[in-house]
């Protein structure tokens, strides 16, 4: 029986839902395709393969349309933001782009389309490479947390509740600062945290620019 390497990877997925990265091996992902593991093992050489080949796929449409009209910020905001959906697309999605360095046309043709964009507004190569790495590495932390923290049910009001309660017995007097911030660090929507973000690497970058157009 032939097997169409999209399929795998749809069922790779719909089993990554269901039961996690840690257990979705290539035996289990033969059986839920009805097929004989050689099959697989044609299209993918073992599990990191795999992994490869379902972060590579998570980003199909990123960067397939833009807008260059737009100021150069909110192009890269743009991408950023596709970026993070991808990585909360399904379970464990974002724990697919860790510790690797996948070499595919769509991450290539994300990165160009970064670097480009950065060269654009008058970043070097080194701050525009820098500068895209930087942010996709801060993109996948905090999509990390994010689902790290929906899995443990971290976003349950009444945990949340106990771990403010906790944190301020804790905090009590000692730690003044930490108490006055207490809201925004057990805030569940990730959303403001994560443009945040974003924002302070613009600015970051737009000052490196300014700096070496200065001394031109």
């Amino acid at each position: 029986m032939s097997i169409q390497r999209t399929k795998i990877i749809c069922t790779a997925f719909e089993l990554l839902d269901e039961v996690g990265l840690d257990h979705l091996t290539m035996r289990r992902l033969a059986q839920a395709l009805c097929i004989r593991a050689p099959s697989l093992y044609w299209h993918f050489a073992n599990k990191q393969a795999l992994i490869d080949g379902m972060a590579d796929y998570l980003l199909n449409d990123i960067a397939q349309s833009y807008d260059e009209t737009l100021p150069w910020q909110e192009q890269v905001k743009s991408m950023m933001r596709e970026l993070r959906n991808c990585m909360l697309k399904h379970r464990d999605s974002a724990r697919l782009f860790g510790g690797s360095f996948i070499v595919s046309d769509n991450i290539l043709r994300a990165a160009n389309r970064i670097i480009g964009v950065l060269v654009g507004a008058g970043a070097s190569l080194e701050q525009a490479a820098f500068g895209g790495s930087s942010m996709f590495y801060y993109v996948l932390g905090v999509a990390l947390e994010e689902q790290g923290l929906r899995q443990q049910r971290m976003m349950d009001q009444n945990i949340i509740s106990e771990t403010k309660k906790s944190m301020l017995e804790l905090a009590g007097d000692q730690y003044p600062n930490v108490v006055a911030c207490a809201d925004f660090f057990l805030d569940v929507d990730m959303t403001p945290r994560f443009e945040f973000g974003i924002d302070a690497f613009i600015m970051g970058i737009e000052h490196k620019i300014l700096l070496q157009e200065s001394v031109q």
